[in-house]
């Protein structure tokens, strides 16, 4: 993780000193991430409203209890975060390459670009945030 003085950004990062601002932030925080989650599954299921419910049954316990045991082994493997980030590369890739724009002009190269590239873009794009995590260290 960065550092919020060292994100090289130019910018200066404002944290809430008062606890309504701080409440402010969770919230905000919390609704993102809820959409990120639902996005997800949504994603992971295809399209098949029942996986995204059930999707979403499981996730809802697995993000409350579960987020414990996933800390405890960021904290003790800090490059297990590459396995997460892995597993998001190949889901955003697949739906962006399920979009029917792009379905219909790439339909010559249909089962490459199906099965081959997102599995590709993946690797290459968790070799890269690998890469990089290395320089800043």
């Amino acid at each position: 993780m960065l550092n919020p003085s060292e994100d090289g950004d130019g910018e200066n990062d404002h944290a809430s000193t008062s606890f309504w601002g701080a409440m402010k932030t969770i919230v905000i925080a919390d609704a993102v991430m809820g959409i990120d989650n639902a996005l997800g599954i949504a994603a992971a299921a295809g399209g098949n409203f029942w996986m995204v419910v059930f999707g979403l049954l499981v996730s809802v316990p697995v993000v409350l209890f579960g987020s414990s045991v996933i800390a405890k082994i960021l904290e003790r493997y800090p490059e297990s975060v590459f396995v997460g980030s892995f597993v998001l590369f190949v889901v955003a890739a697949k739906m962006i390459l399920a979009e029917p724009l792009l379905d219909t002009h790439l339909d010559p190269l249909h089962d490459f670009y199906e099965t081959v590239l997102p599995w590709l873009v993946a690797i290459l794009m968790t070799a890269k945030q690998y890469y990089r995590s290395r320089i800043h260290r």
